[in-house]
């Protein structure tokens, strides 16, 4: 009697670690939908990037401006660099007629910043590139 009820204890416990492990294993199944799934995205996005890079936008408008930046003085000796900095994120947005994103390059700040924060020149040229998608890039222009 003893016997049989060992063997039958023995059954249930064995149909548990059954039923356990394939829960684990569904669990993992679960698991590695979403994993495959981010795979997916992941190269969805590279191929996207991939696209985008392809896509060489070509200037509509480039022109080299000369800045006055004389404004700059009118204020106080510490605030000149950014102000000057600023005058020129002004001077390309009204005349190129933004709309879109504008940068300007890390050349013109060091050029703005070259004597000191304290003392930039008093005027700058910029060459000046507006593309199709209405983006606005500064820099230097070539010698």
């Amino acid at each position: 009697m003893a016997d049989i009820t060992q063997v039958i204890e023995e059954k249930k416990q064995m149909e548990e670690q059954i039923k356990q492990e394939q829960k684990r294993e569904a669990e993992k199944k679960e698991e590695a939908k979403p994993a495959a799934k981010k795979e997916a995205m992941k190269e969805e996005q590279k191929e996207e990037k991939k696209e985008k890079k392809e896509k060489v936008l070509k200037p509509t408008v480039e022109r080299v401006e000369t800045i006055s930046l004389r404004k700059a003085y009118e204020k106080p000796k510490n605030h000149r660099g950014r102000i000057a900095v600023s005058l020129i994120r002004q001077h390309i947005a009204r005349h190129f007629k933004a709309t879109g994103k504008l940068s300007i390059a890390g050349e013109v700040n060091s050029l703005v910043i070259k004597h000191g924060g304290m003392r930039p020149p008093k005027k700058i040229r910029v060459l000046v590139q507006k593309f199709e998608d209405g983006t606005i890039k500064a820099g230097l222009p070539k010698a």
